[in-house]
Order: structure tokens, then C-alpha cells, then sequence
């Protein structure tokens, strides 16, 4: 059975553990996708969930982490087109990530959250990229109105989302 990360009570990093959980068939009429996990990325957004500082409200108990990931589809649902078991993907963004988040060795999904993986990205790069750079670019160009020759200033572009909006700003 696959390991998921779950917690039950608010609090730091202690609070996570490790469970067997079984993991659903995509269903045959919601479009969904199941993902062989490969790597997920750790975002500010989980530990501000585990902490109950979130804010979307978290049900507890057995609520679980994760938005982003990267993995290699393993079934799919009867009314998913453009996707195959053994493709590659990105999870840009799981809707319900406190249900079915990206913290676990199989997750079942709708076919929407998952995009084609690049071929230059490596798996590392894949899981984490998503978040990053959506946060940049609605920040940018669709809440700014970011347009060319425009004049940019990012402060604190050491971190993910600053180092994606230096590439989308350039």
C-alpha cells in the first residue's frame, strides 16, 4: 500500500507521520488521473497548513500537505484524452490538496491539475517549478500589466518566486 504524509493536530514539523493508505482508482466519469510520485516540492503554504495559520481552513484529522509534485501517470480515467499511463507530468496545482495532497507515493487527481512534463526539465526541477512561477507571472503580467520595456524592481529575488520573475520580467 502507498505511504502518504498526513497530520492530525496543528503544530510543527513533529506533528507529520507516515501512513499506509490505499489509493483510488481515477474514477470512470470525473476525469481524473493517478501519479506515480517522483518528487514534490515543499512550499510556505504547507507549513503555514500544518501550523493552522493557513488561510483556507484545514479539516483535521488526517488532513495532508502538498500542492506541486512531479511524477509518471500509472492510470487514467475513462474520460481523460491527452494523457497516457507512463507519461510524465507536472501536478501544477492540486485543488483539494488537504485530501489528496502531493506528500505521498500515489495520488489520484483530476486529469486538469497535471500538465505534460518539459523534456529539459530534470525531476527535481519539475516538482518545484509550478508554484513559483504562476505566483510570478499573475503577479507580473496579470496583475501588474507587466508589458515590454517595462521597468521592474524585484526585491527578495534570491528565492523561487523572485528568481521566476526576473526570467518573466527579462
Amino acid at each position: 500500500m502507498p505511504r502518504v504524509v498526513v497530520f492530525d493536530e496543528f503544530g510543527g514539523p513533529e506533528v507529520l507521520r507516515i501512513v499506509d493508505e490505499p489509493v483510488p482508482e481515477p474514477g470512470a466519469g470525473a476525469g481524473e488521473v493517478r501519479v506515480r510520485i517522483e518528487a514534490f516540492a515543499v512550499n510556505p503554504i504547507d507549513a503555514m497548513m500544518r501550523a493552522g495559520a493557513s488561510p483556507a481552513p484545514v479539516p483535521l484529522p488526517h488532513a495532508r500537505l502538498g500542492i506541486e509534485a512531479t511524477g509518471v501517470i500509472d492510470a487514467v480515467g475513462a474520460q481523460v484524452r491527452g494523457l497516457r499511463p507512463g507519461e510524465p507530468v507536472v501536478v501544477t496545482a492540486i485543488p483539494d490538496s488537504v485530501v489528496r495532497g502531493s506528500y505521498a507515493e500515489q495520488i489520484t487527481i483530476p486529469a486538469s491539475a497535471v500538465v505534460h512534463r518539459p523534456a529539459g526539465l530534470d525531476v527535481p526541477q519539475a516538482a518545484a517549478f509550478w508554484v513559483a512561477y504562476f505566483t510570478a507571472y499573475h503577479a507580473l503580467v496579470e496583475t501588474a500589466r507587466m508589458r515590454p520595456a517595462d521597468r521592474v524592481l524585484i526585491s527578495g529575488a534570491s528565492g523561487g518566486v523572485g528568481r521566476a520573475a526576473m526570467q518573466i520580467a527579462h
